[in-house]
């Protein structure tokens, strides 16, 4: 049809192709569009074209960075990802000192810009004492829910001389990914030693980064 517009009133002098064909006498139907779905008929309009694509193409993401480390004391459980774990030694700490969620936790309140573990869950309050730090995580996750954010990804890593953490990611991927509401393969977890230098090397405790990405649901 437009080309037999064009062939019939080419020559005339009209605004647009709309235009063109109720020249030739083919009917135009209005459709509801979109102020994004814009016409380019200037220059400058191409700019503004580019900045509508640019917004629509960047991902609402967060990346967020937890470390955190505790000693060993006697008589203490060792719990890391929420799975407790044979040794002669625990962690020191005001909850069961779980290291590893506590550095997960920290990375997800700061991929929100929401402090940290100290500021939600302070070690003065006696309603955390002893408290199993996955249901602290799973308060956290709510924090990200609420914000509207999900959990895409979390790489972690133990930094200990002893004990041997191997035996025991799998379960501690299925509890983390649980809690976060993920598949497991969401979550990696890495141990390693400093072949026997700092505080981990000197079997003194146990430390523990987290980064995180968050994505908008």
């Amino acid at each position: 049809m437009l080309e037999r517009a064009y062939l019939v009133n080419g020559e005339a002098d009209v605004t647009d192709e709309s235009s063109l064909l109720e020249k030739a006498g083919i009917p135009v139907t209005i459709v509801e569009g979109s102020e994004t779905n814009m016409k380019i008929t200037r220059p400058e309009d191409l700019a503004l074209a580019e900045n509508i694509i640019r917004q629509k193409s960047v991902p609402n993401i967060r990346i967020g960075h937890g470390y955190d480390a505790h000693r060993f004391a006697d008589n203490r459980k060792l719990v890391l990802g929420g799975v407790t774990i044979p040794h002669n030694q625990g962690l020191a700490g005001h909850s069961d000192a779980d290291v590893l969620t506590h550095a997960l936790c920290d990375a997800l309140l700061g991929a929100l810009g929401a402090g940290d573990i100290g500021k939600h869950f302070p070690d003065t309050d006696k309603k955390f004492a002893g408290i199993y730090s996955i249901d602290l995580l799973a308060e956290v996750v709510g924090f990200a829910a609420a914000g509207g954010f999900t959990l895409a990804n979390a790489d972690i890593t133990v930094v200990c001389q002893a004990p041997r953490l191997a035996p025991y990611l799998t379960e501690m991927k299925a509890i983390l990914g649980s809690t976060c509401k993920v598949a497991p393969e969401v979550i990696n977890i890495k141990a390693t030693t400093t072949e026997g230098m700092g505080f981990t090397g000197r079997k003194e405790g146990i430390g523990c980064h987290a980064v995180v990405l968050l994505q908008a649901r």
